[in-house]
């Protein structure tokens, strides 16, 4: 599978055998679909991203899911977070989760930076909640790093999980539902480089 994000704008409809659709920061990934809707709360990237892209997605015959880019500090926040995702999607339905993404942002200040491991969990926890409250799978992204010194995996524990893992073996001993697996993808139709991604399904026998 393929992610595309807000840096590839446009991207050549039907690239790559028809498993891509053109639409503004898209995550595509082949066979199943991620959008993120969200940097922040009020940051207009939303709301356009999901009613749009959506039907497209599905006529791709991909499955959808959804992620937001978390920059709460706090559980009251990480709520905010979540009502503002589930506004957007507005009880459409998906396929796939409505995953947290609470990572850090490289090479740049945050109002996150300082927050606490247990603070982390806390809000990951308050926002997972929330949406599954609402009817819709939750699930979190996370690389090693913070599984193994940030967040409390235990207090996630049932909860799927995104992994980020380039190694050539992936690394991180918990479960996961699915694997980012390189940042330096490339396919046919996109200019620059693609986050690459792996679902992990059981095989119906």
């Amino acid at each position: 599978g393929i992610e595309v994000v807000g840096r590839h704008r446009d991207l050549a409809c039907g690239a790559s055998g028809g498993t891509l659709v053109t639409l503004q920061g898209v995550v595509i990934l082949v066979d199943y679909g991620l959008d993120r809707i969200g940097a922040a709360i009020g940051d207009g990237v939303g709301t356009d991203r999901v009613v749009k892209v959506t039907p497209f997605a599905v006529l791709a015959g991909l499955d959808v899911g959804v992620y937001f880019f978390a920059q709460a500090v706090n559980e009251t926040e990480a709520v905010e977070e979540a009502d503002y995702v589930l506004e957007l999607l507005n009880q459409r339905p998906i396929d796939l989760q409505v995953i947290y993404d609470p990572e850090s942002i490289e090479d740049d200040s945050a109002r996150t930076d300082g927050i606490s491991g247990e603070q982390l969990t806390k809000n990951s926890i308050a926002f997972t909640d929330r949406i599954r409250a609402a009817g819709y799978q939750p699930g979190i992204y996370a690389n090693m790093k913070w599984q193994t010194g940030l967040l409390d995996m235990a207090a996630l524990k049932g909860i799927p999980m995104w992994c980020a893992d380039y190694e050539p073996l992936p690394q991180t001993p918990y479960h996961y539902e699915y694997l980012q697996y390189s940042e330096s993808g490339q396919v046919p139709g996109i200019v620059g480089n693609v986050d690459l991604d792996l679902m992990i399904r059981k095989e119906n026998k």
